[in-house]
């Protein structure tokens, strides 16, 4: 994994001015490069790869809007948390009003307290 280190310039945060490493990303795989690597390694075409992701996604997408929590075995826990406003007396709380969005959490899987889909990672500085 490439970095840089940058300045945090952030004012309300208690580093500010103080320097971190940041990701410096190289570019971004498209679903449709993914779909070709995958499809090279089952030695099958694209279109049943396709045809599986999209599959996955209706039932992951279906179980996280049911309420379900979603354990993807090498990932972690998926689930979906609310964003809301506080309200001092629950019979205000009115959803439209209230609830500014929604948000997808990952937890990574753990093995001995460290996330697997971390381990492994080599890190290189960039200038």
């Amino acid at each position: 994994m490439k970095y840089k280190i940058v300045k945090e310039n952030n004012s309300s945060r208690s580093s500010k001015g103080k320097y971190k490493a940041k990701v410096d990303y190289i570019g971004k795989a498209s679903t449709r490069h993914i779909e070709e690597a995958v499809a090279k390694r089952l030695n099958t075409t694209r279109a049943e790869v396709v045809g599986m992701r999209v599959a996955f996604a209706e039932v992951i997408n279906a179980c996280l809007r049911q309420g379900l929590r979603v354990q993807l075995n090498d990932w972690g826990l998926l689930k979906l948390e609310i964003e809301s406003d506080k309200v001092e007396n629950p019979e205000d709380f009115d959803p439209e009003k209230h609830i500014r969005g929604v948000r997808l959490h990952i937890l990574p899987e753990c093995s001995k307290g460290k996330p697997k889909l971390y381990q492994g990672i080599e890190y290189e500085k960039r200038e």
